[in-house]
């Protein structure tokens, strides 16, 4: 089962508490294996002029405990959104007002990337969402950044260094 968290970025108070709360999401997976897999995307989504889109894959230990036929969601996932925000000092009560949107509605992207492509998609997709975590809450060191990673892909792909800067160019 897939939850989606669609999150007003005007909840944050700047990009910073953004990661922060992103970061701590992660550690929150990680640690109670509630999720197969997980992937964020900044970006305009239903009629929310900028939002983070949290999209989580549920194990199965975790989606029994939510009723799917029940909106308010005051579950788990919800009690802990309160929690990390009022850890990261926002004043907001991100669950009054409809702030953020928690649906099940999302299923997969199969359709777009074929089942084998879906799999290697959701991978890539939340091994990104980790570098760019990384990145952000400036742990990274070296070359680990966006435009090395980018590269490799692109050399890993069969794109030599032409083929690399005429992609750039796009």
């Amino acid at each position: 089962m897939w939850i989606r968290a669609i999150i007003p970025l005007e909840i944050f108070q700047n990009e910073e508490q953004m990661y922060s709360f992103l970061d701590a999401f992660i550690k929150y997976c990680d640690d109670y294996k509630y999720c197969e897999t997980f992937h964020f995307f900044i970006e305009n989504c239903q009629k929310i002029d900028d939002c983070l889109e949290l999209r989580m894959e549920c194990t199965d230990s975790w989606s029994c405990q939510y009723p799917v036929c029940d909106s308010t969601y005051s579950t788990d996932f919800n009690t802990w959104l309160n929690q990390t925000f009022r850890e990261h000092q926002s004043k907001i009560d991100v669950l009054q007002g409809n702030k953020i949107k928690i649906d099940t509605d999302y299923k997969d992207e199969i359709g777009n990337f074929g089942k084998d492509g879906w799999e290697i998609a959701k991978k890539l997709f939340e091994c990104t969402s980790r570098a760019a975590v990384h990145i952000k809450t400036g742990r990274a060191q070296n070359l680990f950044r966006e435009q090395k990673f980018i590269h490799c892909f692109l050399n890993q792909c069969g794109h030599d260094s032409l083929k690399e800067s005429a992609f750039h160019s796009i």
